[in-house]
């Protein structure tokens, strides 16, 4: 579990202008081909923010490759260079806040859709930068095929 501490601009808030946050990562699952980490946030200084917190779970699944060219060199277990990649965000309310309940679900999924694009930009970025760096190995040729014995005609 680790913890990061930092400050953020307040937009829409006439009364809190900069709030400190504590941002809590917790790696709920690591195995072979799947990964999982929550993350949530606690606001500080913002008002009505001890009734909520937004938390995040990522999930990252990487299938064994499949034999699909028994020529390339690839273990069988080996990683394939494609996963599927889930961000599922929600808010966890402590306290019932009827009148701004619904403003803050919008707010969230507004700036998670936000925080999704520039994290799938900057994931696409790195992808392409490992690609040019780490290249496929080329297929192994296959050998000559011998050549077919001729049928013999029946009379």
């Amino acid at each position: 579990m680790k913890q990061i501490k930092y400050l953020v601009d307040v937009t829409d808030n006439p009364l809190v202008k900069i709030s400190d946050q504590t941002k809590t990562y917790l790696l709920d699952i690591k195995e072979k081909h799947l990964l999982i980490m929550r993350n949530w946030v606690v606001f500080r200084g913002v008002p009505y923010a001890d009734y909520f917190n937004p938390e995040e779970n990522y999930t990252v699944v990487s299938l064994p490759m499949q034999p699909i060219n028994p020529s390339l060199p690839y273990k069988k277990d080996m990683p394939s260079h494609k996963c599927a990649f889930r961000i599922s965000v929600w808010m966890i309310f402590h306290k019932k806040v009827p009148l701004f309940q619904g403003k803050i679900e919008k707010g969230a999924v507004e700036k998670g859709v936000e925080s999704f694009n520039l994290w799938t930009q900057w994931a696409g970025t790195k992808t392409e930068e490992y690609r040019q760096t780490h290249p496929l190995p080329k297929p192994k040729a296959l050998p000559p095929q011998e050549a077919a014995p001729a049928k013999r005609k029946e009379t």
